[in-house]
């Protein structure tokens, strides 16, 4: 294991102890701002680079060419607008966590090792992802203000990731999502695979807004095609899926229990119904792995919530039930564990990048 994974790991066990600690906290920004600004071994680093260096205009989304065509005209290098990117990234994921006032060391610190590592890798990616994480924020208080303030995140996440796109169904999401809606779901999903595996009707109303042949990869599914998931692949993604949900919904039932300013309790709500709704996700699942990366971006407003209900077991450590002969929750310890799941599944051979997170994650010019 080289040394950039042994300080990750290192600092994400250590905020399970101190979850409210502002120089740890810091010093987690500070660390993941030095690991995405210095890589060097990423997969998509050489491509972006190669497109970043001659300047083209057509590569990428709008808002991402912007950023990359600005700071190339200002005479950055490569590294430079890396580090600028790294500079953003960390700016609207600060604002999400502070959502969550004291906790959010944690919620750093878990962000660090579940999501983190890829986005080295999907730059546009995880620009997106801390954009829409933000925006879901938003959705906490459904007011008609805050629900025009999430689409306009939402735009901004879509010109930086076309993927993003698909984060529109989050405005389905009410305070309670009632058994016939879950119903509802399955039937949507069970239609949905049968359309993205037997039919071209998604791929050509696709066709009738954009000619990019990654976005055409993307939606042309099937047996030996790019991206396609195995079995195993699509198991993972599922597990990970359901997991979300399972995790949210247990914390849902601690936060309303003892939450009494109501706002956590709310959020809560809110955040676990944004899971279940994830559950329409499953045929874009099944039609490439690309599509992996609209579960880490509610995993990481997951995140949010799971912070939030550490800080409540913490401050009612003496009703909540502990393990016996053990001063830690059993929650805490299935938040810990599920953290490094969603962190393995990123060394599988199946996920459309060309080498495990673990692996290119060290490859940077602070650790030659």
């Amino acid at each position: 294991m080289n040394m950039s994974i042994i300080i990750l790991v290192v600092l994400f066990a250590a905020a399970f102890f101190m979850p409210r600690s502002k120089l740890l906290y810091w010093g987690i920004m500070f660390y993941m701002w030095l690991l995405f600004s210095l890589n060097t071994g990423a997969p998509d680093t050489s491509i972006y680079e190669w497109i970043y260096n001659e300047g083209m205009r057509d590569a990428f989304e709008p808002l991402f060419t912007f950023l990359m065509l600005t700071c190339r005209s200002m005479g950055f290098s490569f590294t430079s607008f890396r580090m600028v990117e790294a500079t953003l990234l960390l700016f609207f994921l600060n604002l999400t966590f502070r959502k969550i006032n004291q906790p959010k060391t944690l919620a750093a610190a878990m962000y660090m090792i579940a999501l983190f590592p890829w986005h080295v890798s999907g730059m546009r990616a995880a620009l997106a992802c801390v954009i829409m994480m933000y925006g879901m924020t938003f959705l906490f208080d459904r007011s008609k203000t805050n629900v025009k303030v999430y689409c306009i995140f939402l735009i901004m996440a879509v010109l930086v990731h076309y993927s993003s796109v698909l984060f529109s169904v989050m405005l389905l999401v009410k305070k309670d999502t009632k058994r016939i809606n879950i119903v509802l779901y399955f039937i949507f999903v069970v239609i949905g695979i049968l359309v993205v595996r037997y039919t071209d009707i998604l791929l050509n109303l696709v066709r009738c807004f954009t000619s990019r042949e990654k976005i055409i990869t993307w939606l042309s599914g099937g047996i030996g095609k790019e991206g396609f998931p195995n079995l195993k692949g699509f198991s993972a993604e599922l597990m990970i899926l359901f997991g979300n949900i399972y995790l949210t919904q247990r914390s849902k039932k601690i936060v309303s229990r003892y939450d009494v300013t109501g706002s956590g309790r709310y959020a809560a709500k809110i955040i676990s119904n944004l899971n279940i709704i994830t559950i329409l996700y499953i045929p874009f699942l099944r039609l490439n792995d690309t599509y992996m990366r609209l579960l880490y971006v509610v995993t990481g407003i997951d995140l949010v919530l799971y912070a939030m209900t550490a800080y409540i077991i913490r401050e009612h450590r003496k009703k909540v039930r502990m393990c016996r002969g053990m001063k830690i929750n059993v929650y805490i310890l299935m938040v810990f564990a599920w953290m490094y799941v969603v962190a393995f599944y990123q060394t599988l051979p199946y996920l459309g990048t060309s080498s495990s997170v673990f692996v290119f994650l060290g490859e940077n010019s602070m650790f030659p």
